[in-house]
């Protein structure tokens, strides 16, 4: 039997060194880092008229 991980949640702000940015970084870098399946980075952040951005567009 597969053992099953809950993650845990770790606010950004508590990680010395680590922020936003460098977390897209690692994404980009190996999207598969998150566990979706094959992926394919399309953008790390597009400007979406009257809507902001998003980030880490696959």
């Amino acid at each position: 039997m597969k053992k099953i991980y809950k993650p845990e949640r770790i606010p950004i702000a508590k990680l010395e060194g680590i922020n936003e940015k460098s977390i897209q970084e690692i994404i980009a870098d190996d999207p598969s880092i998150i566990g979706l399946g094959d992926l394919v980075l399309k953008d790390k952040e597009r400007i979406q008229p009257k809507a902001g951005r998003l980030d880490e567009l696959g």
